[in-house]
């Protein structure tokens, strides 16, 4: 808007100029330029106006308006009697690129133009510092516009590249530049190859933008990336396959097998459930499975002599809105109860029937199984075979001395699996060779391996002074992941008298802490206080927390004087206003 008001005056005063040189003379007219770069020194030389212009444009000068002299010279310094221009402040291009004025050299015009030239002297910056995606795992190689950078230089001081410094893990993104309609550098992020929420489930991405100047610039934007998980992965079985064997007259509802399927994905897409696929298998609805354990179970009787062996296929299904699936085969051999299998009597170690102990060690010994054959008297029955199914690799068999012990293989933890459900499986080597199993449930038994944690390690409360006794100040928890007595926990106070801990007292069992007679705050105004939690376990565990008390000081003390009688003896002539007696307040105890 500058600009245009000064080319109007222009042209407004050269047209009387011409006028005028009607009847006077004729008229010459020259266009003088200059540069000069921003940031300047302050009276600096920007140039003459005579150089490179004939005799006839050498100084003096005069401004052909006042009212382009009184603007051009805040920002210049002319010397009409010598053209020497110099810069009286300095420039900034972004503010103002061009100045515009007319010197009049007698009846001559001369437009001068002095342009500010660009420096690098303005970072780029995002419009935003921060900014948060999400993208699916499995989303496609597209590129996802986050805007773009400014940056108010010009030329190539302005925005030229943007780049990754620091957050992309494994590549996974790249960035690019694109020029819009308006040449504004637009910022793409690219996807590089597949994104694996299971590998990394979120990025925090450094994109640094640069500009093109000497020495360059940049600025920073901070780019947080949330993976969404996709249901990509299926479930997968512990074992390629199964078998299990079942006499022909089991009872119904008797537990055959235990199938177990494992999925990568998270939530829906990773929660497992079982079907049997009965276009392919068991149509006749001989075994049912249960969907969430995988627990296999007879449904109706079996008869050896109809079909002495099942193929089973189970599905495992995870519960995605597009669901993934895996199946697995089980072999189910019904054992003909017309011959004499081996029999299996189990014994356990411990005085409790299918009990473990957590921190049993490995190798320890749980039961003896005793595995006798009733046809042992002909030499093709003597030798038989005993195998372990279930239990996920924690139990074992060895076999000393003959005799076969269950022991355990790793290390058990209550906390993680109650229980297991073991199936031991004797095999005689008569033909065709017959089988025999036995159901072991092992209930593991908790010890103390838990100490209480408290739900924060330090608790804030306030107690007005003077509180009534049994007055309510803050209550603790804490929880304990063993069970039963190991459980159950019961709060106290670390005695402290340096700290006032005998002003409170705490609820054994319900963790409320409460004030137990006389709060002071001139005494103390902040007591800590250190509470204990101790399970009911043997050995005896506990934790402890820091409970910090302010006491909050109420207007309990009156003032007082420090003599209880003043006297003063006043001079009848004594003058108004005068000073005849100076009473204080004494310390407040």
């Amino acid at each position: 808007m500058m600009h245009q008001r000064f080319h109007g005056s222009v042209v407004t005063i050269l047209a009387t100029v011409i006028l005028f040189g009607h009847f006077a003379q004729s008229q010459q007219s020259w266009n003088k330029s200059f540069s000069i770069q921003e940031n300047n020194v302050i009276n600096v030389l920007v140039g003459f106006v005579y150089t490179s212009l004939p005799d006839a444009a050498r100084p003096p000068y005069t401004f052909y308006s006042t009212s382009q002299k009184a603007f051009i010279e805040k920002y210049f310094t002319i010397t009409l009697d010598s053209g020497e221009i110099r810069a009286k402040v300095m420039l900034d291009r972004e503010e103002n690129e061009t100045y515009s004025f007319a010197l009049l050299k007698n009846y001559d015009y001369i437009q001068i133009t002095i342009r500010v030239t660009d420096v690098n002297d303005n970072s780029p910056k995002f419009s935003n510092d921060t900014k948060y995606l999400i993208i699916p795992e499995n989303a496609p190689h597209y590129k996802i516009t986050l805007g773009s950078a400014v940056d108010i230089d010009i030329g190539q001081n302005t925005i030229q590249s943007y780049l990754i410094l620091s957050g992309n893990v494994d590549f996974a993104f790249n960035v690019s530049g694109r020029f819009s309609g308006t040449q504004v550098l637009l910022l793409d992020l690219g996807i590089n190859g597949t994104l694996d929420y299971e590998t990394t489930k979120s990025y925090t991405l450094i994109i640094r933008v640069y500009d093109g100047g000497t020495p360059r610039l940049y600025g920073d934007m901070t780019v947080y990336i949330t993976i969404i998980d996709a249901n990509d992965n299926q479930p997968i079985f512990n074992q390629s396959k199964y078998s299990a064997a079942v006499q022909e007259n089991a009872t119904i509802g008797q537990s055959i097998i235990e199938v177990f399927a494992t999925d990568l994905d998270s939530g829906d897409n990773g929660k497992v459930s079982y079907i049997i696929d009965r276009q392919n298998s068991d149509p006749e609805a001989y075994f049912l499975i249960d969907e969430v354990t995988g627990i296999v179970t007879l449904q109706k009787r079996l008869d050896y002599e109809l079909k002495t062996s099942y193929k089973l296929i189970v599905i495992a299904r995870d519960n995605g809105s597009q669901p993934l699936q895996t199946s697995v085969l089980i072999d189910i051999e019904v054992l003909n109860i017309n011959e004499q299998p081996a029999k299996i009597e189990v014994t356990f170690l411990t005085n409790q029937t299918g009990r473990v102990r957590e921190d049993a060690n490995v190798n320890d010994f749980v039961a003896r199984i005793s595995v006798s054959d009733p046809d042992a008297s002909s030499d093709s029955n003597s030798s038989i075979t005993v195998r372990l199914e279930g239990g996920e690799g924690y139990f074992g068999l060895i076999i000393r001395d003959r005799v076969v012990y269950l022991i355990v293989n790793q290390t058990l933890d209550r906390e993680t699996k109650p229980w297991f459900n073991l199936t031991v499986v004797a095999v005689d080597s008569g033909t065709p060779p017959l089988f025999q199993s036995k159901n072991i449930l092992l209930t593991i038994d908790d010890v103390n391996d838990n100490k209480p944690v408290f739900s924060s390690a330090v608790y804030l409360a306030e107690i007005e002074e003077m509180s009534s006794n049994g007055s309510s100040v803050v209550q603790v928890t804490a929880t304990d992941r063993d069970i039963g007595e190991n459980a159950r926990v019961t709060y106290s106070i670390n005695d402290d008298p340096d700290r006032h801990s005998d002003w409170f007292q705490i609820d054994t069992n319900s963790g409320l802490i409460t004030t137990n007679g006389k709060i002071d705050c001139e005494v103390e105004s902040k007591s800590q206080l250190i509470v204990v939690a101790r399970d009911s376990g043997i050995p005896q565990m506990s934790s402890s927390a820091t409970v910090l008390v302010s006491v909050l000081d109420i207007n309990d003390k009156e003032p007082m004087f420090e003599h209880s009688q003043y006297s003063a003896a006043v001079p009848e002539s004594r003058a108004v206003g005068s000073c005849i007696l100076q009473v204080r307040l004494g310390s407040i105890i």
